[in-house]
């Protein structure tokens, strides 16, 4: 039982009927079962575990090298999408016959795949295409250069003697036009089925018979000159000088008859 401590009534369930004081005992009682209360109460959601600073430390560097690590990636896969797309478009200029712009990236490549490998198929075919233009330019000297170069890609050899044949006609074309049909022969029969090379050795040999009866003709032989103007019917006038060297045969045993 307790009493008030002011005007000393009975208290009715710790608090007194006529000043109505509390008793402390009971007051501090509650207080200390509110105060237990409030340390029992559940942490709220938002409430957080601090974390010690060289944790929270490693945790920033760990993700910072995460996003450096995506960063970088990122770079390398679009550099190598890049570099993909432009390899495919140098095998596409390659095939195409462009070598020289497929080179150019071929070059810039480097070592991407087998750009290297590649880029001297390129120099390669950018020569041999330099050697044929050079062939159709009827520059044949030079295109024999260009093409003993290329060793036995693609059909350089046969390339290097169509241009050694040219040149070579070419020669003996400009010995017939000089008028050295022995010569122009010999080149023109080494020849043989290469252009006309057939018909213009038997052009000369008939030339060159042709000069030799001539020269006969004049040293008097008219009957060895006329055996020689008969190879040559149709060529200037041989058929002529035939009837010429006939009549000179015939006049010149007519002289010694009448002499003996």
């Amino acid at each position: 039982m307790s009493f008030c401590m002011k005007c000393g009534r009975q208290l009715t369930q710790g608090k007194c009927p006529n000043c109505d004081s509390i008793d402390i005992s009971e007051k501090s009682k509650k207080q200390q079962i509110a105060s237990n209360k409030k340390d029992t109460k559940p942490k709220s959601k938002k409430e957080r575990i601090p974390i010690g600073k060289k944790k929270l430390a490693v945790i920033i560097s760990v993700c910072a090298a995460v996003v450096i690590a995506i960063a970088v990636g990122a770079v390398f896969l679009g550099i190598s999408q890049n570099k993909n797309s432009d390899y495919e478009d140098a095998i596409a200029l390659l095939d195409d016959g462009k070598s020289e712009k497929a080179a150019q990236i071929f070059e810039d490549l480097g070592s991407f795949k087998d750009s290297e490998t590649f880029l001297q198929e390129c120099k390669v075919l950018t020569d041999y295409n330099e050697a044929v233009e050079t062939m159709q330019d009827e520059n044949y000297a030079e295109a024999i250069e260009l093409l003993a170069a290329l060793g036995d890609y693609e059909d350089s050899q046969e390339l290097l003697q169509l241009s050694q044949n040219n040149l070579d006609y070419e020669g003996a074309v400009a010995l017939f036009d000089s008028g050295d049909f022995e010569q122009a022969k010999t080149m023109f029969s080494v020849l043989t089925d290469f252009k006309d090379s057939a018909l213009l050795a038997q052009d000369c040999q008939v030339r060159l018979d042709y000069a030799m009866a001539v020269g006969l003709f004049d040293a008097g032989d008219y009957l060895t000159a006329k055996i020689m103007f008969g190879k040559t019917p149709g060529y200037e006038d041989s058929a002529n000088l035939v009837l010429v060297c006939e009549f000179r045969i015939a006049y010149d045993n007519a002289t010694k008859r009448i002499d003996n």
